[in-house]
């Protein structure tokens, strides 16, 4: 995880290609990201927060309580978009792969 770092401003285009439905298929949860007044969004059930963009690929959510990292990246222009959302929890760092349906 990036250490507290800067939000950056990136282009509508490059925050509007990460939104979508994201599956992770080992636990099913289905993460959905939408641009609201311009800025990236994550809801998740019974819960929704913003996200800042420290690059073009990594993604801070806006409040500092939600301690997640997003990491997103498209292996290929041709294959769906991936999102890495690491947590560190007891001194270590959980990632979980999710792919848009």
């Amino acid at each position: 995880m990036i250490p507290d770092s800067k939000s950056i401003e990136l282009s509508d285009f490059e925050v509007e290609v990460k939104t979508g439905t994201f599956l992770n298929p080992r636990t099913g949860s289905v993460w959905e990201l939408y641009i609201k007044n311009r800025i990236l969004t994550v809801n998740v059930p019974n819960f929704s927060f913003q996200l800042s963009p420290l690059s073009p690929a990594i993604f801070r959510p806006a409040n500092p309580a939600v301690n997640l990292e997003f990491e997103f990246e498209r292996p290929h222009p041709n294959h769906s978009w991936l999102m890495h959302v690491y947590a560190k929890a007891e001194g270590a760092t959980k990632r979980a792969k999710m792919q848009t349906e």
